[in-house]
């Protein structure tokens, strides 16, 4: 479905935008003192978005922003510490900040960040606030409508869904799906994941392209055609519109355009979202490229509602909701304190549950960076290893890449190599024994 947009609102844009968000007002000593910053203006210096404070607030930064992106294009500049390729600005370090640039013309995106985290992860940040932008209107729509008004005013057309941007640029610091460009599933037995799946297939309607049960934010099955799929990267977009408190999700269906980068950054793709439970914790996704098929979808949402009921499948689903991480108790390693495993194959991955010593934000967040650390040395453009480890008088931390499967884990301080070595392979066992229940194996396709 190509985008089709009226005109009429893009020969407004001599008109100022004035945004109707509520700002709290956000002195500079205030902004600077945030850890991290996600900025995005026009390549004509117009603000567009900014994680904290108002648009307004970035104003008299755009023209340094500016400055620089253009110094570098122009090869006048080469930075101080910083990396540029094919006279782009990547990234750079001022003091205790980091700068990261994406740049996708007509757009700048921005982050400043204090959190240590590696300037690879945060460049692939600034790809998902991109694509939460392009899912938003299309890339056809912006690089159009800024060829036709270089100077548009693009919050006019993001009003109203910037709580979705916020809520992603929030999932960055919490998600291992981001970094790992994974989707983490529902635990749940396969052959319960099967049934659910085969219910979708049942009950789809010919204008049904792509089928989601998530549960708790957590994909439980998917439905595709043979020919096509989902990246996980758009997958994680759909999981971020379903976990963002909205009023507009309170009650009944909910039918809205969505562009998928990843699939069709050109165009929509036509969505149906429902709950399928009154504590509203099951959610069922129905694609469409037809605009205009939301009866159709609708009658299929009923079909596949009614189908779980029957079978006794929702309530098996909001049992497994019930429990959507694995106690590392669970595991039988004693030195384990929190592992995270990725599924190359299947591009899913799941963590243990964080707990004591690493069940507060601060050591959650600290357990988080330590895994972003460990996946930025495995996937080092200069010298990628297989293997990382790390030992300090807090705990050991061990990441393994191969052809397979990713490993993030942290263990016992003390813990010897051997006893390591050892933990490891009794935890792979455990996944390869679990591997059914933990992710999905195969989708439902048609």
């Amino acid at each position: 479905d190509n985008d089709d947009n009226d005109d009429a609102n893009e020969d407004e844009e001599e008109e100022d935008f004035e945004d109707g968000r509520k700002h709290p007002e956000m002195s500079e000593e205030e902004w600077v003192q945030k850890d991290k910053h996600f900025i995005i203006l026009s390549d004509a210096g117009k603000p567009i978005f900014t994680r904290h404070g108002g648009e307004d607030s970035i104003v008299t930064r755009a023209g340094v922003i500016q400055a620089l992106i253009s110094f570098v294009e122009e090869g006048t500049w080469t930075g101080n510490g910083g990396h540029t390729s094919s006279d782009e600005l990547k990234w750079f370090q001022a003091g205790e900040f980091i700068f990261v640039f994406l740049i996708r013309k007509p757009l700048y995106l921005l982050s400043i960040s204090k959190t240590n985290e590696p300037p690879s992860h945060l460049h692939s940040q600034l790809v998902y606030v991109y694509n939460q932008i392009i899912s938003i209107t299309t890339l056809n729509h912006i690089t159009q409508v800024f060829k036709r008004h270089p100077s548009y005013d693009l919050r006019r057309q993001l009003a109203g869904m910037e709580k979705f941007s916020s809520h992603l640029m929030d999932s960055l610091d919490t998600e291992y799906g981001f970094f790992l460009n994974s989707i983490s599933c529902l635990p749940i037995e396969q052959s319960t994941r099967d049934k659910i799946g085969q219910i979708m297939q049942s009950s789809r309607h010919k204008d049904a392209a792509f089928g989601l049960v998530i549960a708790n934010g957590q994909l439980v099955t998917l439905m595709r055609p043979k020919k096509y799929n989902l990246f996980p990267q758009d997958i994680l977009l759909l999981l971020n519109f379903v976990r963002t408190p909205s009023q507009s999700f309170e009650e009944g269906s909910t039918w809205v355009p969505i562009c998928l980068p990843k699939f069709n950054s050109g165009g929509f793709l036509h969505c149906h979202m429902s709950f399928l439970d009154a504590e509203r914790k099951i959610c069922l996704l129905l694609l469409s490229t037809s605009p205009n098929s939301f009866y159709n979808l609708n009658q299929t949402q009923e079909a596949i509602h009614q189908g779980l009921v029957d079978s006794k499948l929702l309530g098996k689903i909001s049992e497994a909701a019930k429990k959507p991480q694995v106690p590392i108790a669970r595991i039988g390693v004693p030195e384990l304190r929190h592992f995270v495993h990725k599924h190359i194959k299947t591009a899913q991955y799941i963590s243990s549950k964080p707990e004591a010593p690493y069940n507060n934000p601060t050591e959650t967040t600290r357990v988080f960076r330590l895994c972003q650390e460990a996946h930025s040395k495995l996937h080092s453009k200069q010298r990628p290893l297989v293997f990382f480890f790390k030992s300090t008088a807090e705990h050991s931390v061990l990441a393994w890449a191969t052809a397979n499967f990713e490993l993030y884990t942290i263990l016992e301080p003390l813990t010897t190599k051997q006893g390591v070595i050892e933990a490891v392979v009794k935890l792979l066992r455990w996944v390869k024994r679990e591997e059914g229940k933990i992710y999905m194996l195969n989708a439902q396709s048609f």
